[in-house]
């Protein structure tokens, strides 16, 4: 028995393929400024851990990984069937060679580190570290597309609102010019003129408040979009509890808001009462981010993060409080643009014809400005993008196989040989009911009537001639 299982481990051992090893180190450096709200009473360093870990074991990073091979025409490897090279444009075969993948894939974390460490195991040492690091590079890829995806976005959107609003200058300052052309009217009385310039400062400001607002709602389309249906619902019910908790101060803020902008119009910025209203502001706007934060620490956030992107959360609650301030900002400029656009409309037909137009001309031009600002800011944001992770040690062949262990599998034969060997032994004695002893018929209180000599084999006569050996018969 001994002999026979050291020599099925042997045989094993020298006939398995061998297996080998590759692995990388990775960090993860977190913004020290993206304090999630959701974390608030959780371990939220080790959440950021392992939600990036799970991004690494995603079935997307895998799927993107073996695209990435099939791009770069790397069909000849032990990952991939030979019969399935062919007939890769299946969904079906990317998905069993990505889960194929993520067999083969070992992913752990140093305790109280950012370190992660990445592995793969491949029957050849260069295609192992090559999975690793093009499973590295897809995953840096994929956390750069979301760190510059909103900026990208944004900008994209941000294009096409300009060649909409320079096509409307283009038409209101035609339009002005035939006015002017036709009418002769080139300006106004000082009175007209008046109303005219804060009539067109406040639209302006009412124009690019309603131009940020939709900024704002494409930025909250674009991070709504990432969510699935259980974080779009968590994130409204997180927004609704501190907006309707909120509201008192949020009311409070709008009037003061409406109250500043009217006194701006009358005193200069250095005015007691202007001042005095800056300063009720501000301290509106502190009392409403400190009850923010209390409600959130007294566990309105009740979800369990892990189960929860955080950053994109935190972005669609952020997004919405930004939202519903402008909204109370622009009711407030609204009020006044209609107070002096009614005080304007007392103006003869002509003039007001020639004011509109200016004013359309001017708010358009101020508003094109506004905008454009915003693309050269997505645009610097979008180029200043970097990914978080850092890649401490790349991936490189190693020669040496981790599988089949030689002398871990000899020991174990040697082991396993002795312990089948003696318990084989054991249970061939513990079986056998035969006698073979005067002294077990004595033990068993039988009486031995005679006892017949053995009669030794003709061949091996002489050399069986001493030994005593007797067939006994019992009754």
């Amino acid at each position: 028995v001994f002999l026979i299982i050291n020599f099925l481990v042997i045989t094993f051992t020298l006939t398995s393929d061998q297996i080998y090893k590759s692995s990388s180190t990775i960090i993860i450096n977190k913004d020290p400024n993206s304090l999630s709200i959701l974390n608030m009473g959780y371990n939220g360093d080790r959440n950021f851990i392992d939600n990036e870990i799970g991004i690494l074991r995603s079935r997307t990073t895998s799927e993107k990984v073996i695209k990435r091979i099939l791009n770069n025409d790397n069909l000849n490897l032990h990952l991939f069937d030979k019969e399935d090279i062919k007939n890769f444009s299946n969904q079906q075969l990317i998905n069993k060679y990505s889960n194929k993948l993520r067999k083969s894939l070992y992913i752990s974390n140093n305790k109280r580190t950012d370190a992660i460490n990445i592995s793969i195991e491949s029957k050849d040492p260069n295609e192992a570290a090559m999975l690793v690091n093009t499973l590295i590079d897809v995953y840096k890829e994929r956390d750069l597309e979301w760190a510059t995806g909103e900026m990208s976005h944004l900008k994209n959107f941000l294009l096409k609102q300009l060649q909409e609003k320079e096509k409307e200058l283009n038409n209101v300052e035609n339009a002005l010019k035939s006015f002017q052309e036709k009418e002769k009217i080139f300006t106004v009385d000082e009175n007209s003129k008046i109303i005219l310039d804060n009539l067109t400062l406040f639209e302006t400001e009412y124009n690019n408040i309603l131009a940020s607002i939709d900024i704002i709602n494409e930025k909250e389309k674009f991070i709504t979009n990432q969510l699935n249906s259980d974080e779009k619902i968590f994130a409204k019910e997180v927004s609704n509890t501190i907006n309707e908790r909120l509201l008192a101060f949020k009311s409070e803020m709008g009037v003061i808001e409406g109250e500043l902008i009217s006194t701006q119009t009358k005193y200069d910025a250095n005015h007691s009462a202007v001042l005095e209203l800056k300063s009720k502001l501000k301290d509106i706007k502190i009392k409403i981010e400190e009850e923010t934060r209390n409600l959130i620490d007294k566990g309105i956030t009740v979800a369990d993060p892990i189960l929860y992107r955080q950053s994109l959360m935190d972005s669609v609650i952020s997004i919405r409080s930004v939202k519903a301030s402008l909204l109370s900002k622009s009711k407030a400029f609204k009020n006044l643009v209609n107070d002096y656009d009614e005080k304007l409309s007392m103006l003869p037909e002509k003039i007001l014809r020639y004011t509109r137009l200016e004013r359309d001309r001017v708010i358009h031009a101020e508003t094109y400005s506004f905008m454009s600002q915003k693309l050269e800011e997505a645009r610097i944001g979008e180029a200043s993008k970097l990914s978080k992770i850092r890649i401490i040690d790349r991936a490189i062949a190693n020669e040496s196989p981790i599988k089949p262990n030689k002398s871990q599998n000899i020991i174990f034969g040697l082991i396993l040989g002795i312990v089948l060997g003696i318990g084989f032994s054991i249970l061939i004695e513990l079986l056998d009911n035969t006698v073979k002893s005067i002294e077990q018929i004595e033990r068993r209180g039988l009486v031995i009537l005679a006892m017949i000599p053995a009669i030794s084999n003709h061949k091996n006569g002489k050399r069986n001639r001493n030994k005593n050996q007797n067939r006994v018969i019992e009754n």
